[in-house]
């Protein structure tokens, strides 16, 4: 019996390079709080919205704070004071031929009954949410923490929109005297991946049956090698073939509403195919 135990798919995909950032990742939104993301002057983050509600209570103090040890001098910071807090970036427009993920900086301190959580909601035409991915729930944290999600792929056909999102959830009992602070919001755009093969298991009897489909789409090179690779129950090659994909440019649909956000980059374009 032979078993599909490996696939080795050698392309431009994304991959975990530093600490940082992504490789590959194009950056599509960003948000550091510098002054100029408060064209006013009322310590308030333009474009971001406040949710408001019972668990949310318009008295809770969400304003941009000054801070030294920030790399832009500013962070957004919520002092809870018998509730809870909900604050969302703009919205940007996305698609779902790619994957997403998010970074960012937390802070937490004197925490005692409440938990914060990291999202990222994807929104449909009338900015109503289909799909969300979450961080884990966190409490207090001794500094500056990083926070990541992702990458995360859209099943929902009909999502045009991303934001994300900070939630401050009370717990039993309410904090008075805790505060959450929010720094170096980013979103970016990554390839997607998807394999499948002609056997629901990976498992043959005869090696001349396999055959194995691999999907890509949001790779930045039009035309990378896909190597397949088949092996034994031991891990011994049985064949190995490497085939050059044949990409097609992606057009994304980029809405022009005037609560958009724009990106603070121009989009590197994305190309898409198959391969068998």
């Amino acid at each position: 019996m032979l078993h599909l135990a490996s696939l080795l798919i050698l392309a431009t995909l994304a991959s975990q390079a530093s600490e940082d950032r992504h490789v590959n990742a194009v950056e599509i939104f960003s948000c550091d709080f510098a002054e100029d993301w408060d064209a006013n002057f009322d310590n308030w983050p333009d474009q971001w919205k406040r949710h408001r509600g019972p668990k949310w209570p318009h008295y809770i103090k969400i304003q941009l704070e000054d801070d030294s040890q920030v790399a832009e001098g500013r962070y957004l910071s919520v002092k809870l004071d018998g509730g809870g807090a909900q604050v969302s970036s703009p919205v940007v427009s996305i698609s779902e031929k790619f994957s997403y993920v998010v970074e960012t900086r937390l802070r937490a301190v004197r925490l005692i009954h409440s938990h914060i959580q990291l999202r990222i909601d994807f929104c449909d035409e009338q900015r109503q949410v289909l799909e969300s991915a979450t961080s884990p729930w966190i409490q207090n944290t001794r500094d500056w923490t990083k926070i990541h999600i992702g990458p995360v792929n859209i099943a929902n056909q009909e999502v045009r929109f991303a934001k994300v999102t900070l939630v401050v959830e009370p717990g039993d009992h309410v904090d008075l005297k805790g505060k959450v602070s929010l720094d170096d919001v980013w979103l970016a755009r990554l390839p997607r991946m998807s394999v499948h093969t002609n056997s629901p298991f990976n498992v043959y009897t005869d090696p001349h049956g396999v055959e194995v489909t691999c999907d890509l789409s949001g790779i930045l090179e039009k035309a990378p090698d896909i190597h397949f690779e088949l092996l034994d129950a031991s891990n011994h090659t049985l064949k190995d073939e490497s085939i050059q994909l044949d990409g097609r440019l992606i057009t994304e649909r980029i809405s022009k509403a005037p609560d958009i956000v724009r990106s603070s980059k121009n989009r590197t374009a994305g190309y898409a195919g198959r391969t068998s």
